[in-house]
């Protein structure tokens, strides 16, 4: 789960305002600060109030590698007939940027290049392949490119791929996705609004055998 907004700001606090580096009257200064700030900080909602990494995770469906060329701003526009690349003929869903031309999907990482953001000099990729499974992490760091993720579900467990950072829906609120591959290897329906998994770093093999979604009941 979240760690409590008292817990984290106990953490900051802990490394910031009483810093052994810090001014006595800046380290008193700040944390008078933050304790004053506590009154005015809203409770999370229900939705927000999930765990974002362990239990309980809300995965959405992210969409196929057609919708991701065709749908996103952030789609490369390509040549004509490009072999890998998707023809977009525009969208009646409003909520689709209705791309018309040769696009392929941008995702925040270059695929073929780990623990990197994708940069605006690198080639589109084109060996989109909607089996894939890959996951749309919320707040992605560089770094967590190309890292492998256990998704757990209902004792089904799989190995996706961290490839792109997900975008705030309506509410501001961020969450995982994932890749039509990922869902049907997890047994979700990527019609349904979410699936609630586990999602572990592979190193967390404590937590993942006490996880019942991991290993069943």
């Amino acid at each position: 789960m979240l760690a409590p907004l008292a817990t984290v700001l106990y953490k900051w606090d802990a490394v910031t305002a009483f810093s052994p580096i810090a001014p006595p009257l800046g380290r008193f200064a700040l944390g008078v600060a933050i304790l004053a700030g506590c009154a005015h900080v809203a409770r999370p909602a229900a939705t927000e109030g999930r765990s974002l990494h362990g239990r309980d995770v809300s995965l959405r469906y992210e969409g196929t590698c057609e919708h991701l060329a065709c749908c996103s701003t952030y789609a490369v526009d390509v040549p004509q007939a490009t072999p890998g690349a998707f023809v977009c003929n525009g969208h009646s869903n409003v909520s689709c940027s209705k791309n018309v031309g040769w696009f392929a999907p941008a995702f925040t990482c270059n695929p073929l290049v780990l623990g990197r953001y994708r940069q605006p000099d690198d080639p589109p990729y084109l060996m989109c392949n909607d089996q894939e499974r890959w996951l749309s992490i919320p707040n992605l760091t560089h770094h967590q490119c190309g890292q492998r993720y256990l998704v757990c579900h209902q004792g089904k467990r799989v190995t996706a791929t961290a490839r792109d950072r997900s975008a705030s829906n309506d509410s501001g609120i961020r969450h995982f996705e994932g890749s039509l591959g990922l869902l049907h290897a997890i047994g979700a329906d990527p019609a349904q609004r979410e699936t609630l998994v586990s999602i572990y770093a592979l190193h967390e093999r404590d937590r993942i055998a006490a996880d019942p979604q991991c290993v069943g009941e």
